[in-house]
């Protein structure tokens, strides 16, 4: 009888242990799964920002060339006399 009963208690606690085995997998794949949408959406949001600042990084490159060039047709216009900047404040480029 004592053997029995030693060997139901030893199923029932390698039940017990497989359940818990069980929630614990269940947990860890879970977790796997949200780390793994955190991860994805991460990725997503930092190629986002990425392209936007690419984007921002191109458009500067775009407005410092125009920059030059309005500087340069404005000195232009000044040396022809189209622009006057004899006055102490005078700003040719709001003329």
């Amino acid at each position: 009888a004592a053997r029995a009963k030693a060997a139901v208690d030893l199923v029932r606690a390698l039940h017990a242990a497989a359940q818990r085995a069980e929630a614990l997998a269940n947990e860890g794949e879970e977790r796997s799964a949200r780390l793994q949408e955190t991860g994805e959406a991460a990725h997503r949001d930092a190629t986002a920002a990425a392209t936007e600042a690419q984007r921002a990084r191109s458009e500067t490159g775009h407005l410092r060339q125009r920059l030059t060039e309005v500087e340069q047709e404005t000195a232009e216009a000044v040396r022809a006399g189209w622009l006057d900047d004899s006055a102490p404040d005078a700003d040719p480029a709001r003329a």
